[in-house]
């Protein structure tokens, strides 16, 4: 218990709050419900998306290659996720909208995961891979081989990096 309030202290320490997160939604896709793609100048989402904004599971790929890949509730971050950072590893997390609350979400609606094992891990990053849209050619899709099976910790300065680099999107 000690442990998740002191890292809880660290991340509100580092600034990681809804204020610098950001939500997935498309104005051009309201009132659409359905699988679908919302660009920004730093990526895409592709998933679920109800009335236009991001809602169940979806992945957010970065134009340097990581990935993130978790669950979304009106647009925000929430449940579990992992960031997968090509030659770094991975970062198991939990979120509840937009804020990153720690490595491992203590309960878990059916068929969410928590992204805590190598073998699932691995498994995301080949379907993340996979579903990645041919047409999107300016985006960098690495080879899943390139990506680092290891978990990270976020206790660790590299941990705290790759929260803070991605969790503003």
């Amino acid at each position: 218990m000690k442990k998740m309030i002191l890292i809880g202290l660290l991340f509100c320490l580092f600034g990681l709050t809804q204020a610098n997160a950001q939500r997935i939604f498309s104005p051009q896709l309201q009132g659409f419900n359905g699988i679908g793609n919302v660009f920004y100048p730093n990526g895409f989402y592709q998933g679920q998306l109800s009335n236009g904004v991001a809602q169940g599971a979806g992945t957010y790929y970065f134009r340097d290659g990581t990935i993130f890949r978790g669950w979304f509730l009106d647009g925000w971050r929430n449940g579990p996720g992992v960031v997968i950072a090509p030659f770094q590893g991975y970062l198991p997390s939990c979120w509840n909208m937009g804020n990153f609350i720690g490595q491992q979400c203590p309960s878990l609606d059916t068929g969410q995961r928590n992204y805590t094992s190598n073998i699932e891990v691995r498994e995301v990053i080949h379907d993340s891979y996979n579903d990645f849209p041919d047409s999107e050619a300016d985006f960098v899709a690495s080879n899943p081989d390139n990506y680092e099976i290891v978990k990270i910790s976020s206790n660790t300065q590299l941990g705290r990096t790759l929260l803070g680099k991605y969790s503003g999107n």
